[in-house]
């Protein structure tokens, strides 16, 4: 389904000229086939309930908000950062779904206060819309980053007797599938903000439901689950903030990118296809882990603090080594130019 209403987006978004990317001129509105496939279908095959429209509502707000910047009528990051707020505060004070039981790390500790535990869960989930959203920067990977997430999610779910979100876990995935096969390798349609924002939202709702309704699986196993996005995203604050930066500005000094501008200065500049696939497949092999080991001991191992903080410990190291390759590799191909112009 999403794969056809995909087509249609595109030959309409094409034809009409609406909702293109200024550098590529390819529709960044593939999360319409996304949000339209899965509510459409949702509402047919799921059993309907008052938290599903209110999901519905929140979830459709922030995809609003994307939509705008995606067809160029955003006011900002501040805005949009506003808007998921809210949109949060809405769903989780309406469904009364919140991390009821936060565990400290590190310590033999946890929160029980209900005003504190709502604050942390609407930041949360505000906080993992963001993130879903940081990583939609090459073809690909926030939608199979989505379809690991999601499931794990369904898996959760379906063996926790929640069958109603492990449905709609499952009609994720595959709307995510149907828009992956036009969005990879071929980038001829772009998740958009209006997709990666609602992907988020609905990840990181859906997370904190399981966890609310199953108070024996820990909040930070799900955050395990998002730690890819999540450390991407704090660790880009933490360096905008070193360099005196605004944490908005955007950057190509993420993980992905960086990879991507390995690739090219490994001499695969000369084949595009190469370019797309690659970077995905090495991204993918780093990231996959998280969601295998949340899928297989979600409800086994109960100190899932120490695993973040693991992962976290990992993904660091990496965006140090990634920079420490391109400094270096950048510097050998400086000397090599050099050597060039010299020889006769």
């Amino acid at each position: 389904t999403s794969y056809t209403v995909s087509l249609l987006t595109r030959r309409h978004a094409n034809a009409h000229s609406w909702g293109l990317d200024n550098r590529h001129g390819v529709p960044r509105v593939g999360g319409l086939a996304i949000i339209g496939s899965v509510f459409t279908l949702a509402l047919i095959i799921i059993e309907v309930e008052q938290n599903l429209f209110i999901l519905i509502f929140g979830s459709l707000l922030v995809g609003f908000i994307g939509l705008l910047d995606d067809l160029g009528l955003g006011r900002g990051p501040t805005l949009k950062l506003l808007v998921s707020l809210v949109a949060a505060s809405i769903t989780i004070y309406a469904t009364d779904v919140y991390f009821a039981l936060i565990i400290l790390p590190l310590i033999d500790g946890a929160i029980f206060h209900a005003q504190i535990a709502l604050f942390i869960s609407i930041i949360g989930v505000t906080g993992v819309t963001h993130a879903v959203n940081l990583i939609d920067g090459i073809n690909g990977l926030a939608l199979s980053f989505s379809i690991m997430a999601f499931t794990a999610l369904s898996v959760i779910a379906l063996s926790s007797d929640e069958t109603s979100v492990g449905y709609l876990s499952l009609l994720i995935v595959g709307a995510c599938i149907g828009v992956l096969i036009l969005n990879f390798p071929s980038g001829s349609i772009f998740l958009g903000d209006i997709g990666s924002y609602f992907l988020g939202f609905l990840g990181a709702w859906i997370a904190t439901y399981l966890c609310f309704k199953n108070p024996e699986i820990s909040p930070w196993a799900f955050l395990t689950l998002f730690a890819y996005p999540v450390v991407e995203t704090l660790y880009s604050i933490v360096r905008r903030v070193w360099n005196g930066k605004n944490i908005f500005s955007g950057d190509e000094l993420h993980l992905h990118f960086k990879i991507v501008f390995l690739m090219q200065m490994f001499k695969f500049r000369s084949n595009v296809i190469k370019i797309s696939i690659f970077p995905l497949i090495i991204l993918n092999f780093f990231i996959l882990p998280p969601p295998l080991l949340v899928i297989f001991a979600h409800n086994k191992i109960h100190n899932f603090s120490k695993i973040f903080l693991l992962i976290t410990i990992f993904y660091i190291i990496l965006q140090s080594i990634t920079s420490f390759m391109i400094i270096k590799t950048g510097e050998n191909m400086m000397i090599c130019n050099f050597k060039e112009k010299k020889d006769p």
